[in-house]
């Protein structure tokens, strides 16, 4: 199929080119929510850095975002636990890389619970959100706020990288260096996106943030961030990059946490400043093994 899935099901023109591998998966999403869901089914978007740009196929996800009409009901849940399944019988080539944010226009807007929408996805939907189908809502999508964005990070971050395991990966550069490009890369680049995101109230892709991040910051945690970004498109050849990580990571996660204390502290977040504070103490304390 040429084009792109555009409003009511129908196929806007494009220039003809071969379809990506992401391109097809998205259809191939599109076509499957149409089929579980039918006429309650609202929207279709790519979201992520299939909307905002700077897409690797070696490791980004393939972020869907299905909108249904309100109200929700018990059984979405379980179609939407279904459809990855249904994506990789489909044969679909990037169908194990498909992440689905779900909800309706209520739940986007607080109005109703249910679905799965975090104030940086819904942020990304309204932003940046690329319809594949259907009709466009999002216009009628609250904007995420900063405090908003900027609580949820802080929550993420503690919850996947402060962990004893995280900690540990972190201050190895030699096991962090031996991770697949997908994780090594992500490890690397998640505070990166977050301080973007904490600075201007956006979320934007990987080459966003390292742009803004190296255009305030200098030295080795810039050097690794554009280092972590080039990765992403040419992985490197071999392991030998403990050097980089060494010089800049830990550099690199102090700047994140020492902002994020600050910012968490000032809505009155004591509770996650001290958690971020404690998690900046054990990283800079703990073994650093090369």
């Amino acid at each position: 199929m040429s084009g792109s899935i555009g409003q009511a099901g129908t196929v806007a023109a494009t220039p003809l080119r071969e379809p990506s591998p992401a391109d097809r998966t998205l259809e191939a999403a599109a076509a499957c929510a149409r089929r579980f869901w039918g006429p309650r089914l609202l929207s279709v978007y790519a979201i992520g850095s299939l909307a905002h740009g700077g897409f690797s196929q070696y490791v980004s996800d393939v972020d869907v975002a299905l909108i249904l009409n309100d109200p929700l009901e018990a059984g979405d849940p379980i179609k939407i636990a279904a459809l990855p399944d249904d994506l990789r019988e489909s044969g679909a080539a990037l169908a194990d890389r498909v992440s689905v944010f779900w909800g309706s226009v209520a739940t986007l807007n607080g109005r109703a619970a249910g679905g799965r929408f975090a104030a940086a996805d819904r942020a990304d939907l309204r932003q940046s959100g690329r319809l594949l189908w259907g009709q466009d809502i999002r216009h009628r999508v609250y904007p995420a706020t900063l405090r908003e964005l900027v609580i949820e990070g802080a929550e993420l971050a503690l919850h996947k990288l402060a962990t004893p395991a995280a900690i540990a990966l972190l201050t190895d550069s030699t096991a962090l260096a031996a991770e697949d490009v997908r994780r090594l890369t992500k490890w690397i680049l998640f505070p990166v996106r977050l301080l973007f995101t904490a600075r201007t109230t956006r979320v934007a892709g990987n080459e966003a943030a390292v742009e803004h991040f190296c255009s305030v910051s200098a030295g080795a945690a810039a050097r690794l961030a554009r280092a972590a970004l080039a990765w992403r498109r040419v992985p490197p050849r071999d392991r030998s990059i403990t050097g980089l990580i060494d010089a800049g990571l830990l550099l690199l996660y102090r700047n994140f946490l020492d902002e994020y204390q600050l910012q968490v502290g000032s809505y009155g977040r004591s509770d996650l400043a001290s958690a971020l504070r404690t998690w900046r103490t054990e990283l800079t304390h703990a073994p650093h093994r090369t």
